[in-house]
């Protein structure tokens, strides 16, 4: 696992937030997985035969399975109380080379008759001298 730099841009219903953070990111066979702290919560994605996970340790826990032009159920949980959630994920792109990684996830979350429309963009560079 190597450290690197990260920008991080999420957009939550059109409302955008951006930031920096360090992060871990490793290829273990097929998979490519990055972590980060964001405040207190740890998040990890890992990407595989076109698919992304997301998983998120905190205040709350969320586990995503994303898969391109698929509706999949995840799970959220608050306060020890584990719920499903359905996800229609419209794109899942990333590119991994020789100093980081590229990656784009769009998708809604299903919350009965609403929806709420995410997307994450992020740039992971490695450190000096990690390549």
């Amino acid at each position: 696992m190597k450290t690197c730099y990260l920008t991080i841009k999420s957009i939550v219903d059109g409302a955008e937030n951006s930031f920096f953070a360090d992060g871990k990111l490793e290829r273990v066979d097929e998979k490519i997985k990055l972590s980060y702290c964001d405040d207190s919560a740890l998040i990890r994605l890992t990407f595989y035969d076109g698919k992304a996970r997301v998983d998120r340790e905190g205040d709350y826990t969320l586990c995503l399975e994303l898969a391109q032009g698929e509706t999949t159920r995840g799970e959220i949980g608050i306060n020890g109380n584990v719920g499903d959630l359905e996800i229609c994920t419209h794109a899942i792109e990333f590119a991994h080379f020789g100093d980081g990684l590229t990656a784009r996830l769009r998708y809604d979350i299903l919350l009965g008759d609403d929806e709420q429309k995410m997307e994450l963009h992020v740039q992971a560079k490695m450190k000096k001298g990690e390549v």
